[in-house]
């Protein structure tokens, strides 16, 4: 029962607060304390003038035209953010880019902003930061590059001129700085489709991680690191086997050459795929455009079930990283401590899934493979799990010694358990409770010459 504290904890979190039921969530994390200060608020009127970092490709503002030519400039309705890192606190209001030189790459960043701002005081200016507005506390705000949808026109483009020093402060609502801004983005954009043996692949859902973990759903200046939540997923509007785009946030000093994307895809049958996409030389850097008109191969690995029942609130985590493929089903009930009602038929590889609680799983012809590591095929937090068998089932656990623990059989039908314990037959201990009215008989067992064994369990009653 490896790693059922972690994932109860997790669960359990999940109820207590919605944004802990995010997949990640900027609440996950503990602001630092605050630095306590002696400066007074006022409201600043400021112009700085401003360029794109000469370094970078794909700068403000991005857009991708038909040919897949990018095009950079600063747009005046765009805002700036300004972030007092010594204070620890954001400047109320926002900048706007005024006097945008012809080429679009200068400007002048002009506006009000209220706050305290000292000499020698560290700003950070924040170019088209998502998720500012409507967060009320430093801590929670976040550029989000958590969930995209693939189309070009929905690209987040967020820049940073970090390091300014503030060199003097007046009574007049003026402040100076020791430079100009200079915006460095902070993600890249990247263009792919895939396939399968030679096949276009229709994605549903797309994981994006990298082999050095370099790229992050959340960039938050509040924290230290401000690279949160490891990974990113991607929903196209309606599965697509044409061109998906994607803005990836990437801590560079994670990535090296040896880095490389990594690709969960589930296609719109259910079928899960991976694949990867090595880095270039040097690794993933921001403010660049990574591109392949060929598609990227993938190879098949898994499938999702059919899931049915309407008193459960079902929640699919996939891996971090395609190595270490499957895919997390979270079960919670509608109402907190009541059972997880639901049913599972179909093909169901590299799934696992555990209840928030207790409940009831009707089975109904359903073929079931989950091996990549050794847990059991459902666990519960707390509480039994009734199994309610139809039809003919499979359960093969090929990496673990049992399938199930604390679990009542009702129903009618049959159910395989393949599991690498002989003496446990496929449960734990080789125990099992039958609901009254129902009788439960079990086969010999079958040895299948590679470490696993299997029992056919045929349940009959009322």
């Amino acid at each position: 029962m490896q790693n059922n504290l972690m994932k109860a904890a997790i669960v359990l979190a999940a109820v207590a607060t919605l944004a802990a039921a995010c997949k990640t969530t900027e609440d996950d994390y503990q602001p630092a304390a605050n630095t306590e200060t002696n400066a007074v608020a006022q409201t600043f009127t400021i112009e700085f003038p401003a360029s794109i970092n000469g370094n970078n490709s794909i700068s403000k503002s991005m857009t991708i035209s038909n040919d897949d030519s990018p095009s950079c400039r600063f747009k005046a309705s765009e805002k700036v953010y300004v972030y007092n890192k010594t204070q620890e606190e954001y400047l109320e209001g926002t900048l706007s880019p005024t006097n945008i030189s012809s080429n679009g790459l200068s400007c002048v960043i002009a506006g009000n902003v209220t706050g305290t701002v000292e000499v020698n005081d560290e700003l950070e200016f924040y170019y088209n930061a998502d998720n500012f507005d409507n967060q009320e506390y430093a801590y929670r705000k976040n550029i989000k590059y958590e969930e995209q949808n693939g189309e070009k026109t929905n690209l987040l483009d967020a820049g940073i001129a970090a390091g300014i020093t503030v060199v003097s402060v007046d009574q007049n609502g003026k402040f100076t700085l020791d430079k100009d801004l200079e915006f460095k983005m902070l993600q890249s954009m990247f263009k792919f489709k895939f396939e399968s043996n030679n096949q276009p692949v229709t994605v549903k859902t797309l994981v994006i991680n990298s082999e050095d973990n370099s790229i992050y759903a959340f960039y938050q200046p509040y924290y230290t690191p401000a690279y949160q939540g490891n990974g990113m997923l991607l929903y196209p509007t309606s599965p697509t086997s044409d061109y998906l785009y994607a803005a990836i946030c990437i801590n560079e000093s994670l990535s090296t050459s040896s880095d490389a994307l990594t690709f969960i895809v589930e296609d719109n049958n259910g079928v899960l795929y991976k694949g990867e996409a090595a880095a270039p030389s040097g690794g993933f850097k921001n403010g660049n455009y990574y591109y392949k008109n060929a598609a990227i191969a993938l190879t098949q690995f898994g499938q999702l079930p059919t899931i049915g029942g309407t008193y459960s609130n079902i929640d699919k985590e996939y891996s971090g990283l395609a190595k270490h493929e499957h895919v997390e089903y979270y079960v919670e009930a509608k109402k907190w401590g009541d059972p997880c009602i639901f049913q599972l038929s179909g093909t169901s590889t590299g799934c696992f899934y555990f209840l928030s609680w207790g409940g009831t799983v009707t089975l109904n012809n359903l073929t079931a493979t989950y091996g990549e590591f050794e847990e059991p095929f459902m666990e519960s937090s707390g509480g039994g799990i009734t199994l309610d068998i139809h039809g003919s089932n499979s359960i093969a656990c090929t990496n673990n010694d049992y399938c199930f623990v604390n679990v009542t059989l009702t129903g009618n039908g049959t159910l395989t358990l393949t599991a690498k314990k002989s003496e446990y037959k496929g449960f734990y201990n080789n125990t099992y409770t039958v609901a009254d009215g129902y009788t439960v008989t079990c086969s010999d067992a079958t040895d299948n010459g590679d470490g696993t064994y299997s029992w056919t369990y045929t349940i009959s009653g009322n």
